[in-house]
């Protein structure tokens, strides 16, 4: 398996250096509002009714998804965390969550290379994106509720 590729922005990387820009990246990314609802909105081609149900089940997944690649990284389980990262990437894609997906695939690259550093590195920014991402999914789902739409 080739586990640095720096033609690819997911790559994984070698060096010190390359990983501070990747966190560094990462970090940033996760503090701005980098989610545009317009995705989920075209994803469930403008059903709002759907787009509550969604916003229910990513509700439901994520906590349950962050906390089994928390204990993955904890007991040093590669595969796991390769498992769990590359669920997580369908999740957040199925939200319309480009960047958040971004940075779940660059886990689970690393672990596939078993590039523990970079594991580490990450794990906080899918974390807090994926917190982030949640906050404004509840706030488009109470201003559903607000305009009447059921969620079931």
């Amino acid at each position: 398996m080739i586990c640095y590729q720096p033609e690819k922005k997911w790559g994984v990387l070698s060096n010190k250096s390359d990983r501070t820009n990747i966190s560094a990246e990462a970090h940033e990314s996760a503090g701005t509002d980098t989610y545009d609802i317009s995705r989920l909105y075209a994803i469930a081609a403008d059903d709002q009714e759907l787009v509550c149900n969604l916003i229910d089940i990513f509700l439901r997944q994520y906590p349950e998804q962050i906390e089994e690649l928390a204990s993955s990284l904890a007991d040093d389980n590669h595969d796991g965390v390769r498992r769990i990262s590359h669920k997580l990437k369908g999740t957040l894609l199925n939200m319309g969550a480009e960047v958040a997906a971004g940075m779940a695939l660059r886990m689970e690259k690393a672990a596939e290379c078993s590039d523990i550093m970079l594991m580490d590195d990450l794990h906080g920014s899918v974390v807090s994106i994926c917190h982030a991402l949640a906050d404004r999914l509840r706030r488009e789902r109470q201003s559903l509720l607000d305009a009447g739409i059921i969620c079931e």
